[in-house]
């Protein structure tokens, strides 16, 4: 009677007939697959009960999609807002900005081209007309021509100026500065981190803090100046209004929270969906501009439940008609 005894050491696997050795390892590998997928499939599946949870949470409020971006919109999100392409241009389009202007500017065509057509845009801004300075950057801003874009360098100067007070201030002093001074310096703070390492801002002569400033600053100065510029803009654009279209300008006080794009699609009787509406936010931390931010794309198509895009839409309509003066059609 023969005894068969398990190799234990490589030398002896290694006198092992060649076909013993491959069933042995094609064993040992089969083994080692099967603890893989088994851990896999644990962890995929958690992965997947955690998206779908998340993603059953968004859709039932109408948010469709939610990624990170630069802030602005991908090419094909703005083929649908403006309807290029021949896609179908919007009825009506609501936007809530803090200033706006970069949106502004950088769709000027294609808000031309609605207004043209016939859409309908009212658009909320944060009310410049009680901010300290704003009968001194009016006037500095008379002559700014918004195909030009050249900003006054005395007013960038100035504006300088008076940040590198403002930074300074803490408690009461702080406390007392417009909200949207308030807010921009808040915003400046995440700049502080592009300074050197060596750096610290309370370290910086005088001519290194304007130059911080200096490139802390927008294209268009500061809040205020940008929305005033932005109301320029604006007024230009609506004058190309024809077929009942045209651009309204509401100023609201201190109730921004995140921006708002909603366009509005009118289908008529030739759709089961009459109405369709699309929403397109950001979301950022307050330090932080929505050149770095999440970007949330919603949809109510008319019989959907899209508490979300209801919401956003009511909330634009109660600053509406809470601020109702449209600032396009009066001088103040």
């Amino acid at each position: 009677m023969k005894t068969f005894v398990l190799a234990t050491t490589a030398a002896e696997l290694l006198s092992w007939p060649y076909y013993i050795n491959l069933i042995i390892g094609f064993v040992v590998a089969i083994m080692q697959a099967i603890v893989l997928a088994f851990l896999t499939k644990i962890v995929i599946d958690k992965s997947l009960r955690k998206s779908k949870s998340i993603g059953d949470g968004l859709s039932k409020i109408g948010i469709e999609k939610v990624e990170f971006r630069s802030g602005k919109m991908s090419i094909s999100d703005q083929n649908v807002l403006f309807g290029r392409n021949g896609k179908q241009k919007p009825a009506k389009i609501k936007l809530c900005f803090l200033t706006g202007v970069n949106f502004f500017f950088d769709y000027q065509e294609d808000l031309r081209e609605l207004v043209k057509s016939g859409t309908k845009i009212q658009v909320l801004l944060l009310n410049p007309l009680k901010h300290t300075h704003y009968e001194e950057y009016k006037k500095d801003l008379e002559n700014y021509d918004v195909f030009q874009r050249n900003f006054p360098k005395e007013l960038r100067s100035k504006i300088i100026e008076r940040c590198i007070r403002d930074w300074e201030l803490k408690d009461e002093p702080f406390a007392d500065l417009p909200c949207v001074e308030r807010a921009f310096l808040m915003l400046s703070s995440a700049y502080l981190k592009k300074l050197p390492d060596e750096k610290k801002y309370n370290t910086l002569d005088q001519k290194e803090k304007w130059a911080f400033w200096d490139a802390r600053l927008h294209s268009y100065g500061n809040d205020i100046t940008e929305i005033i510029i932005a109301r320029k803009l604006l007024k230009e654009i609506n004058s190309h209004s024809q077929n009942g279209g045209g651009i309204q300008l509401h100023f609201y006080t201190d109730e921004y929270q995140m921006p708002i794009t909603l366009a509005e699609y009118d289908y008529g009787n030739t759709s089961k969906n009459k109405s369709f509406v699309l929403l397109w936010t950001n979301m950022n931390a307050p330090v932080r501009e929505t050149i770095k931010s999440v970007n949330v794309l919603a949809m109510k198509d008319g019989n959907q439940d899209a508490a979300f895009v209801e919401d956003m839409n009511a909330s634009f309509d109660y600053l509406i008609e809470k601020y109702p003066k449209d600032y396009l059609a009066s001088e103040e």
